[in-house]
């Protein structure tokens, strides 16, 4: 069984404007993290890139690929 992420769900529309829309509002708008009480912030894409920078590496390695030192 393949698995995709369905986010096609939420930008199909049969208007081309609005399709635009959405995709820029799904490519553009930020990132949500989790804080390790669980709780969930949104950011932006480079807050969420130094949040993972300084993320402790066993940590990060649950959420993408981290080279071996």
């Amino acid at each position: 069984m393949e698995y995709t992420c369905s986010n096609c769900h939420f930008v199909c529309h049969p208007d081309k404007e609005i399709r635009k829309a959405r995709y820029r509002m799904l490519t553009e708008s930020g990132v949500v993290i989790q804080e390790p009480d669980g709780t969930l912030r949104a950011v932006s894409p480079e807050e969420a890139k130094e949040y993972f920078k300084n993320m402790p590496l066993e940590r990060r390695k649950l959420y993408e690929s981290v080279p071996e030192e």
